[in-house]
């Protein structure tokens, strides 16, 4: 990797690498006719005509200091080479015509890289939008003829998101396969005799080998990889006794699909045999045969197996032609960027979260008719658990308790755990009730937000994340799950609280900092770059007093992301809409000058999801 700036007409290039591959990028180097090197600045300098040189030797590894555009018509002598005109029109606004959301000029590189390679990988940093780019791949081949069909492998809980960004980029529609065994063949058949051209699947599919072959019979023309770590376990060797994972073995069978594209944020770090069954899956000649790789980059010994690597710079320039990777600390992309990004991320519940947060609207339901017995009852007093209590404290206990699930609701969509955790006998009961044990205390959100983690603390060495959820016990366990993360809420003692402060603003080794609302006012955490909302609050100003945390003066950050996890088609996403109109509201009043109308966002989602299930029940 080279870092290269212009000035007075000519280019100066530093070297970016480690160690193990300064060697090979210098030796590049030296090959640029007219260089020299500037023993002040540790800068090598050649002429600003060798630009397509560099474009050559260097071709997805250079970080632009000035771009590449001011370069070429720099002094209104732009330079007419092919290649650099190639690059320059990957940027162009007329690419992607059929787009409804334009994508940013590096998206439009990278998508264009993956066509140009047909068999690629984007290994770009979180928050850069690789969904777009692989989405926009897909595209270019649909409108050049080259490609009919997509095949896009993904998470389970990222598959609704995938089909939610393709018709936002596209207005296409997209099958996703999933449910019951019968709804998957289902999907799959409808696929094949439709004319949609995207099919989503999670890994775990292939795992059922009549959904795998039922899959590798469709004519597709496109197979996409996102988090596509998921497959970097894909060795076979009897002497070391390695086995491939099932993900791995399965999505080999891949490999007769035309164009064959991956994504991650959390590229192989080290480990030769993931980058050989990452790059096995692309193309097998880009390092062939598992054991003559085996043999040039891998340490080892028969009985202990892999101990070690060797010639690691060698296999960065055998694989390099093969990826793109940008992340957000280079000025190319921050000149790119808002200086504030939203990105909603929208996650599938496990069936044992739907089926808790299912079994507590019903509970709702149950209750909101009770209370309208009640009230039409005209009686004075009523028997509650064995009491004699008047009508309106009978009301009161059964509102107590439907407030009560409302919390369940958030509860269910960020962790089962958080019912065990709880200790109070209404969550004792809807424990036993629905038989949730530790085995169901996988959750999205968490793991969702582990991957983000990896991948920023990897990525951006710098950037710091601020983490809110209402729950003090959610904020326990994703701390718990954190490495280098503090955590802060109203429980805590007021000294403890400090320093959780002071910890993640002044050291630079705490990346993490996990707190619930009570750190939403008057914190300077202008530290972090990141902000993720694990659950939503009741109201847009809380909301914007959160990510008024980082959003202030004084941050050195020139990009801030503020993600926010929603389950799809659950309470999640009702407050989520409930919030963006009440936010939108806001904003009318605001400016007309009007009161603003006090709205329970909790009762009414309720109502809605209540509504939303009486027409499902009524259809079914």
């Amino acid at each position: 990797m080279i870092q290269v700036r212009m000035q007075f007409g000519n280019l100066y290039m530093k070297i970016l690498d480690s160690q193990e591959t300064f060697d090979f990028t210098l030796e590049k180097i030296r090959t640029i006719p007219g260089r020299s090197f500037n023993l002040k600045t540790g800068e090598w300098m050649c002429g600003r005509e060798q630009v397509s040189r560099l474009l050559v030797l260097f071709p997805n590894q250079i970080i632009w200091m000035t771009p590449l555009r001011e370069i070429v018509e720099a002094e209104g002598l732009p330079i007419e080479d092919e290649l650099v005109q190639r690059h320059l029109q990957w940027e162009q606004d007329t690419d992607f015509p059929s787009f409804k959301v334009p994508l940013y000029p590096y998206q439009k590189v990278g998508a264009n890289f993956l066509v140009d390679r047909g068999c690629a990988a984007t290994f770009d940093g979180c928050g850069l939008g690789k969904t777009p780019q692989l989405i926009g791949a897909c595209m270019r081949l649909f409108e050049r003829g080259k490609a009919r069909r997509a095949l896009i492998v993904t998470l389970n809980s990222l598959k609704r998101q995938w089909a939610r960004e393709i018709d936002k980029f596209t207005g296409e529609d997209a099958i996703v396969v999933a449910g019951t065994p019968a709804q998957r063949i289902g999907a799959i058949e409808k696929f094949e005799n439709s004319d949609v051209r995207f099919l989503i699947v999670n890994y775990e599919t292939f795992r059922t080998k009549d959904y795998l072959e039922r899959i590798k019979k469709l004519p597709l023309d496109i197979v996409a990889l996102d988090e596509a770590q998921k497959i970097k376990t894909g060795v076979t060797d009897k002497m070391l006794r390695l086995k491939p994972s099932q993900n791995a073995a399965a999505v080999h069978q891949l490999r007769h699909i035309p164009y064959r594209f991956l994504a991650t944020a959390t590229p192989v770090v080290g480990k030769a045999e993931e980058i050989w069954s990452l790059f096995y899956f692309l193309d097998e000649n880009i390092l062939g045969p598992w054991e003559r790789f085996r043999e040039r980059y891998c340490k080892y010994h028969p009985r202990y197996g892999i101990n070690g690597y060797q010639n690691m710079g060698e296999l960065h320039y055998r694989i390099a032609p093969h990826f793109i990777r940008r992340t957000k600390d280079m000025p190319e992309i921050q000149q790119q960027l808002p200086e504030v990004q939203h990105s909603h991320l929208f996650l599938d519940m496990t069936p044992k979260q739907a089926q808790v947060h299912d079994a507590i609207l019903e509970k709702i339901a149950e209750a909101r008719e009770e209370s309208s017995k009640l009230r039409s009852s005209g009686k004075s007093f009523q028997f509650l658990h064995g009491q004699l209590v008047s009508t309106e404290e009978a009301l009161d206990a059964i509102d107590a308790r439907v407030q009560g699930y409302y919390n369940f609701l958030v509860g269910a969509c960020d962790t089962l755990e958080l019912f065990h955790m709880s200790g109070s006998t209404m969550a004792d009961q809807i424990v036993k009730e629905l038989a949730i044990t530790d085995k169901d205390f996988k959750s999205p959100k968490i793991e969702q937000l582990k991957e983000f983690y990896k991948s920023m603390t990897y990525d951006e060495p710098e950037s710091k994340v601020v983490i809110f959820t209402r729950f003090a016990r959610m904020a326990e366990i994703i701390h718990r799950e954190l490495p280098n993360s503090v955590l802060y809420h109203g429980q805590l003692p007021t000294s403890e609280k400090e320093e959780a402060v002071r910890r993640f603003v002044e050291d630079p080794s705490v990346k993490a900092f996990v707190a619930t609302d009570a750190a939403s006012t008057g914190l300077n955490l202008q530290v972090a770059n990141y902000m993720v909302m694990i659950d939503l609050p009741w109201d847009h100003t809380l909301l914007e007093q959160r990510i008024g945390r980082i959003d202030r003066t004084g941050n050195r950050a020139k990009n801030i992301t503020i993600y926010y996890y929603v389950m799809s088609n659950s309470f999640d996403e009702q407050i989520l809409e409930i919030i963006q109109r009440k936010a939108e509201l806001a904003d009318q009043i605001l400016e007309s000058g009007k009161a603003a109308r006090k709205v329970d966002v909790t009762k009414l989602a309720v109502e809605w999801m209540l509504k939303n299930r009486e027409r499902r029940q009524a259809a079914g």
